[in-house]
């Protein structure tokens, strides 16, 4: 997930604490902008401390339920390379094989690889054209790395696919038909499970991004506080230096 996690909310709000903290040692403080006076900044801070606590809790629950899907992700692409075996077993490298493979690449991520070493190989080959110009030139398309739910549909084509197949009786429970199942299903449940906990991890960043960033926020007191310490400290100031580095 892309949007800003606790570790960078809850180290800006440790930022903006230790600011306020110094504070009251800084004689020559005595801010214009009321957001900044002491009486007004030090409570928004604390404030800020107690509404992350439901953010908190919302963001432990996601990433424990993303934790959770983890291991039964890294279980799928493990169990998907193990019936590749299989059907290699079956069918060697013949086209009905490849036809599985292309599947089981989708699964496992293996395709990034083969796509990079394709894209490497045309680098190489632009570097050092062949000496033939009529020689056919490698197609590559980027692939970037499947989410959560294209394994999970990729992997439902493959059991389907299998289902088909009157050849593919493995003897491990695991990698016969009903263990696939049971496998998928369970990586079902974890996906909504996580879904759920997503939207209510995101819904309590909704309420507290404009404590961080905006109006008034901790982000635009703390750039204020600093203007007024370097204004009244100096640049060079060991007072506002200090402060700088740090992102609030």
């Amino acid at each position: 997930m892309a949007s800003k996690s606790q570790a960078g909310y809850g180290s800006k709000l440790k930022a903006s604490e230790d600011l306020t903290a110094k504070i009251p040692s800084l004689l020559k403080y005595d801010p214009i902008h009321n957001d900044i006076k002491t009486v007004v900044y030090v409570p928004f801070v604390v404030s800020v401390r107690l509404g992350m606590t439901p953010y908190n809790t919302a963001e432990g629950i996601f990433i424990t339920k993303q934790n959770e899907t983890q291991i039964i992700q890294d279980n799928v692409v493990e169990i998907a390379r193990k019936v590749r075996g299989v059907l290699f077993e079956l069918y060697l490298d013949n086209e009905t094989y490849e036809d599985y493979n292309q599947t089981i690449d989708l699964i496992t991520g293996d395709n990034v690889a083969k796509n990079s070493a394709k894209r490497k190989a045309e680098e190489e080959a632009e570097t050092n054209p062949p000496a033939d110009p009529n020689a056919p030139v490698v197609d590559f398309q980027s692939v970037s790395q499947q989410d959560r739910s294209s394994i999970y549909t990729h992997f439902t084509l493959l059991i389907d696919e299998l289902g088909l197949d009157a050849l593919y009786l493995p003897p491990e429970p695991e990698l016969q038909l009903a263990g696939l199942k049971t496998l998928r299903d369970s990586f079902g449940l974890k996906l909504k499970d996580l879904a759920i906990a997503e939207i209510a991890y995101k819904s309590e960043i909704s309420k507290i991004a404009h404590l961080f960033d905006g109006p008034s926020s901790l982000h635009e007191r703390a750039e204020r506080a600093k203007a007024h310490i370097k204004r009244v400290y100096g640049k060079d100031s060991l007072e506002y230096k200090s402060l700088t580095g740090k992102s609030y």
